[in-house]
């Protein structure tokens, strides 16, 4: 996409990460990036405000954040717990914010999330109880939305992989394969 001539915006927590993936991306074109960590109340707002004032014009969206710590439910404290809804909260309100500007634009646009393929089943694996709550959630907005939005030629639509090659899925992967029976 941005190749051809687009442009992005990303969003992370770790702003050394940030920056490098943002400099990775504009080698091809134009990227901006956004520091903010999605499980923090406070910090959404100021993400949304960027958003809107400088990239209205989004015509995508893919909500891709997800919390994928390995450990029983009966580990959860309630700040842990709320950590998966406060994601889901801060995909939502920044999904109405870049919504907005494809309606005012009136030219339509499409959101992919980025689900997961434990939120529709059990995996006997790892412990995966918030994960999938989570991206429960997240598959409900889409389907929700997807018939909200339809009158206005947006498309809403979610993938749901399977084990993705990411930093948390290999240390699970050293962890289990490290284990002597």
């Amino acid at each position: 996409m941005i190749a051809g001539g687009g442009s992005a915006v990303i969003t992370g927590r770790n702003p050394e990460k940030l920056q490098a993936a943002v400099e990775a991306l504009s080698k091809h074109g134009k990227a901006w990036g956004i520091a903010a960590e999605l499980t923090d109340r406070a910090q959404i707002p100021e993400a949304r405000r960027r958003i809107a004032d400088e990239h209205a014009d989004a015509s995508l969206l893919v909500n891709g954040a997800g919390i994928f710590v390995p450990k029983p439910s009966t580990e959860y404290d309630e700040d842990f717990y709320d950590s998966f809804h406060e994601l889901n909260r801060a995909m939502f309100f920044i999904t109405r914010t870049v919504v907005a500007g494809m309606l005012s634009a009136g030219n339509g646009g499409s959101i992919v999330n980025i689900g997961a393929m434990w939120a529709h089943q059990g995996i006997a694996a790892t412990p995966h109880t918030g994960f999938s709550v989570q991206k429960g959630g997240l598959h409900s907005q889409t389907k929700a939305l997807a018939i909200e939005l339809a009158p206005h030629a947006i498309r809403v639509n979610a993938v749901s992989p399977a084990a993705v090659r990411t930093p948390p899925y290999y240390r699970l992967v050293t962890r289990r394969t490290s284990r002597t029976p």
